[in-house]
């Protein structure tokens, strides 16, 4: 979106930005503009969460395995979540809270890094 586009559609009413990355506008399905519609009109206490899909890699900040790195293999609710971890080379999955992870970048995919 160029510049000339830009300024007209944030002095749309009800605009506040432009979503985008890297300078590029991005579009969104007309399911995702009636779910944030939904969403905004009240209805329901939503409160922001973690975007952690099925093969996230992310690493654990919390409790006695915190400091290794696993993937996530499964996503049983908002907050409960199952993770891969690599360990003599055998590979085992704990649940566990969403609290006790956090997205690691692909560079820092060391299975055991504690």
């Amino acid at each position: 979106m160029d510049a000339n586009s830009r300024v007209p559609a944030l002095r749309t009413p009800g605009a506040v930005r432009i979503i985008g990355s890297g300078g590029k506008a991005h579009s969104l399905d007309e399911i995702e503009v009636e779910n944030l519609r939904l969403l905004t009109a009240g209805a329901v206490n939503a409160q922001p969460s973690r975007y952690l899909p099925a093969g996230s890699t992310v690493r654990l900040v919390d409790g006695p395995l915190a400091g290794l790195t696993g993937r996530v293999t499964q996503v049983r609710s908002q907050k409960r979540f199952v993770v891969s971890l690599d360990l003599l080379q055998r590979s085992v999955e704990v649940e566990l809270h969403g609290t006790a992870l956090q997205p690691s970048s692909p560079m820092a995919e060391r299975r055991l890094t504690r």
